[in-house]
């Protein structure tokens, strides 16, 4: 049973949730995404917030296993397919009973989380050097092959692709080079290559500028023509997807620990320190704080003038982006194998552990079920309610080991 409302919250519930639709559906910068939760950190700014109500306490509804790791991040369309990459080379396709509709072998890892094109059409990056196009049944509609490494080894696309108001689908490879391209059918706008290598992903500003990080330290502003508007060099390599807040500040951690805020201008408006290293993605509040992962074990709740205002501790090292739902709750995973859920006032909701290593972003489905992976091999659906017979027979093996029992038992009694 989900927690109770009062009639006030309920019709403030609804009318947050009227505002934000019309901001999904109208602003141009997310015209081109679809889906409940379409694309990694949600939206084209890369907030991290969910337009819905995650859920108050946590089950295993189901899981699906693959033959990898699961970094990759999961996309969630409007028909409840969840979408994810594994290191076994393919993306999945998961219905919203936790059977798998289809996979796509690609022909290497599958570290980047996949974006969903407001027509149903799947953009993922392989390690095998292409940015892939796949309708919603699994064909292929387009590839396009990215350059190569120094040494002429094919250049891996571990960034996550974003889609622009104008259809062009924004994402880097990993010899630093970031690519505007063509998303009906694939053809190269333009690309720019940075210095470093880049596992960082874009972040596309209410101005149409693109915001993406690199290996050297640099955070670079491009123009939607591709050129350069300014770069920011920051002490310590930049993995994490900038976020962009609601006055166009940019919010971008290092692998030294730094986190930054730095102005729309390129000018750095604050520096705060998390050490060893932030390679987590901030998620922005409803109400402009700031929620990130270290690995000094903390999940760090920042405000906007960039003083702490809580931290959280979980004991193990946070690679996982934090997401945050409707109600400014946080959920996020830890290295040692547990999801989180956290209210906004730093207190724990509930936790449920999942077996692995937790590198994944969290995603929250309209029906508030959080979807996640881990380095387990398996792709999760953690939600409200306890799973039918069917599927706790599925799941036996996993309730032995202590899975479910200690998701019920950690669960929130509020």
């Amino acid at each position: 049973m989900q927690r109770p409302f009062s009639g006030c919250r309920n019709l403030l519930t609804v009318g947050l949730l009227s505002f934000m639709l019309a901001v999904w559906c109208g602003s141009p910068v997310f015209a081109q995404l679809g889906g409940d939760f379409p694309v990694f950190r949600a939206d084209a700014r890369r907030t991290g917030r969910s337009i819905y109500a995650g859920t108050d306490r946590a089950f295993v509804s189901w899981r699906v296993k693959t033959g990898g790791y699961v970094t990759s991040s999961p996309a969630v369309a409007g028909d409840g397919t969840v979408y994810a990459g594994s290191f076994d080379d393919s993306l999945y396709a998961i219905n919203g009973q936790g059977s798998v509709a289809w996979s796509y072998d690609t022909g290497g890892p599958v570290a980047s989380s996949p974006a969903i094109g407001i027509d149903g059409t799947v953009y993922v990056g392989s390690s095998d050097s292409y940015l892939y196009a796949l309708n919603p049944d699994g064909s292929r509609k387009w590839r396009l092959q990215t350059g190569q490494v120094p040494g002429g080894q094919p250049s891996a696309v571990y960034s996550s692709p974003i889609l622009g108001a104008d259809g062009a689908l924004y994402f880097a490879d990993e010899s630093g080079r970031i690519y505007s391209v063509n998303s009906a059918i694939g053809a190269t706008n333009w690309s720019f290559l940075m210095s470093g290598h880049t596992f960082s992903s874009p972040a596309i500003g209410s101005d149409g500028r693109v915001y993406i990080g690199s290996s050297s330290g640099d955070v670079y502003a491009l123009n939607p023509n591709g050129s350069q508007a300014w770069v920011f060099r920051g002490v310590g390599q930049v993995t994490a997807a900038p976020a962009i807040g609601d006055d166009g500040t940019v919010y971008v951690g290092t692998t030294s620990g730094w986190m930054y805020a730095i102005r729309p201008d390129g000018t750095q408006r604050w520096a705060y320190s998390a050490p060893p290293n932030v390679s987590s993605s901030v998620a922005i509040g409803y109400d402009g704080t700031l929620y990130f992962g270290s690995y000094d074990g903390y999940l760090h709740a920042v405000r906007p003038d960039g003083t702490r205002k809580w931290v959280f501790a979980t004991g193990y090292a946070i690679s996982s982006s934090p997401v945050v739902d409707i109600n400014n709750d946080v959920y996020f995973g830890t290295h040692n194998g547990y999801l989180y859920s956290v209210s906004q006032n730093g207190s724990l909701r509930w936790s449920q552990y999942l077996g692995a290593k937790i590198h994944s972003s969290p995603a929250i489905g309209s029906a508030g079920t959080i979807f996640v992976g881990t380095y387990g091999s398996y792709v999760y659906a953690v939600g409200p309610t306890v799973p039918e017979p069917s599927s706790l027979l599925q799941l036996a093996a996993f309730c032995i080991s202590g899975g479910i029992g200690l998701g019920l038992r950690r669960r929130n009694r509020s």
